[in-house]
C-alpha cells in the first residue's frame, strides 16, 4: 500500500497552521541531515580479498610441490574447502554490492517536507516533536473479523535513520482477559511492538528511502491484517465466551455449561459434583458441611432431608451414629442391653 503522491493531492493539502509549518520544516531539516550522514558513511562494500589470497597461496604452494609427486587427498580436500569458502564470500560480496548500487539516494529537504504534507493528508493530522525528535499519527479504530481493537498511535523515533524505531500504542487497550496474553493489544502487537511479518521488507525499504507516508501507511496495513499463524494471541481470545465466574473470555470449545443454572464457565473455574459428576459454576457448587466436598444442591438435599448440607455418605454416617446413641440411651434406662433385631 502506498499513499497517493499526485501533484494535485499535494496542491489541495489544507493550509497548515504557522506553528505546524515551522515544525514540519525543522523536522525535515533534522531528518535530511541524518539521511545525508548515513549516505556519506555508507561506503562501497569491501571485497573478499582475504579469501582469494588464502586460496591462491595454497594453490601456488601445491603447484610448487608437484615435482615431489602428486598432492595428497588431504591436501586436495583442503584446497577444495578453501575454494568453496572463497566462492561463498564472493557470492555474498556480489549481493552486498548489488544492494549498495541499488540503494536509494538520500531524500532531499523538499522530499521530506512533501512527505510530511502527504502524511497529514493521509491520516488527518501528524504529531511532530522536534526535541525528541518523534513523528506520530493515529489510525482509525481497527476492527478484525468483527473484533474491535480501537485506534492505534504509531510513534516513530526520528533521531536515527539506520533502522525504523517505532511503537504501535493502543489508545484504548483491548487485551485478552487471560493473563497468558498480558500487554497484547492486537494479535500482532505485544509490548507496543509490531510483528511486521511479510510486511517487514516493504516497511524497512520505505523508511530507508525516506518515504515517511508510505512507512506509516504500511504499518497501518499490517495492523489491519490478521494472520493466525504468527499471532501472539488468536482473535478467539477477544471474541470468546465470557466466564460468569472469573469474567474472562475463552474460546467456545474450552467452555462448559453449569448443569443447574446454564451459566458459561471456563475449564479453570468449573467444578464437578462429587456425587453425580455434573459440571457446576461457583454459585451452584455447595460444600458438604461434614466432609467439605463439593456437591450440587440436588445431591445434598435429596440425601440429607430436612437437615440439609450433607452428602449421602455423611448423612448415612450421621444416621448410624444417631441410632447407636439412641440404643445406648435405651440400655441405660432399662438396665438391660437392647436385643438386636435379626437381620
Amino acid at each position: 500500500m502506498t499513499a497517493d503522491r499526485t501533484p494535485g493531492k499535494l496542491a489541495r493539502s489544507h493550509v497548515p497552521r504557522p506553528r505546524q509549518l515551522v515544525l514540519r520544516v525543522r523536522l525535515a531539516v533534522r531528518m535530511q541531515r541524518a539521511y545525508a550522514e548515513r549516505a556519506r558513511l555508507d561506503l562501497l562494500p569491501a571485497s573478499p580479498h582475504g579469501s582469494w589470497t588464502r586460496l591462491a597461496h595454497r594453490a601456488a604452494l601445491l603447484r610448487r610441490r608437484e615435482s615431489e609427486g602428486p598432492p595428497s587427498s588431504r591436501a586436495l580436500a583442503d584446497l577444495q574447502r578453501r575454494a568453496f569458502a572463497c566462492q561463498a564470500d564472493v557470492d555474498a560480496y556480489v549481493e552486498r554490492l548489488r544492494n549498495w548500487v541499488r540503494r536509494p539516494p538520500p531524500p532531499t529537504l523538499r522530499d521530506l517536507y512533501a512527505e510530511l504534507v502527504a502524511l497529514e493528508d493521509e491520516f488527518g493530522e501528524a504529531e511532530i516533536d522536534v526535541q525528541s525528535p518523534t513523528l506520530a499519527v493515529v489510525t482509525e479504530p481497527i476492527e478484525l473479523e468483527g473484533v474491535e481493537l480501537g485506534p492505534f498511535r504509531i510513534l516513530l523515533r526520528c533521531g536515527s535513520v539506520e533502522e525504523p524505531e517505532y511503537e504501535t500504542i493502543a489508545l484504548v487497550a483491548h487485551e485478552p482477559s487471560s493473563s497468558d496474553f498480558a500487554n497484547v493489544t492486537h494479535p500482532h502487537v505485544r509490548d507496543d511492538a509490531l510483528c511486521e511479518g511479510a510486511g517487514h521488507e516493504a516497511i524497512q525499504a520505505a523508511f530507508r528511502a525516506g518515504r515517511l507516508c508510505d512507512f506509516f501507511a504500511l504499518v497501518r496495513q499490517v495492523l489491519r491484517t490478521y494472520n493466525p499463524g504468527s499471532a501472539y494471541a488468536r482473535l478467539g481470545e477477544w471474541q470468546g465466551v465470557e466466564c460468569t465466574d472469573c469474567g474472562g473470555r475463552t474460546e467456545e470449545e474450552r467452555v462448559l455449561v453449569c448443569s443447574q443454572c446454564d451459566n458459561s464457565i471456563c475449564f479453570d473455574c468449573s467444578r464437578s459434583c462429587t456425587g453425580c459428576d455434573r459440571d457446576l459454576c461457583g454459585c451452584c457448587a455447595e460444600n458438604c458441611s461434614a466432609c467439605g466436598n463439593r456437591f450440587c444442591s440436588a445431591c445434598l438435599s435429596e440425601s440429607s432431608g430436612a437437615g440439609g448440607g450433607l452428602c449421602t455418605d455423611c448423612f448415612e454416617e450421621r444416621e448410624n451414629e444417631r441410632e447407636e446413641l439412641e440404643e445406648e440411651r435405651a440400655d441405660d434406662e432399662s438396665g438391660e442391653p437392647a436385643t438386636a433385631e435379626p437381620e
